[in-house]
């Protein structure tokens, strides 16, 4: 738990203004996926960790660019990069 708080400070460190307002969005939703993901590993038996959390944000990334590309949305890989941007940082910093 101690490291979950720690890269959530880590994260919340982050300097957004000179970013995008649709690429923080997906950085807000990769890392609340991810986190979620984290916590609900905390209190249950899934075999929920740090790395196997990456597998549901890769998803909902990839699904929402997907979703964009058949809807006549505008489907872009810096969106899904930015979904996957904290999620892999944290896992980085876990596994260093």
């Amino acid at each position: 738990m101690k490291k979950t708080l720690l890269a959530l400070i880590l994260t919340l460190s982050l300097n957004a203004y000179s970013i995008e307002e649709d690429k923080q969005k997906h950085i807000v939703a990769g890392a609340v996926t991810y986190f979620s993901c984290i916590i609900a590993g905390e209190f249950t038996d899934f075999g929920l960790n740090e790395k196997t959390c990456l597998i549901p944000v890769f998803a909902f990334g990839l699904g929402k660019e997907v979703y964009d590309a058949n809807s006549n949305g505008t489907p872009d890989f810096n969106d899904f990069t930015a979904t996957m941007f904290v999620p892999l940082g944290v896992y980085t910093v876990y596994s260093w």
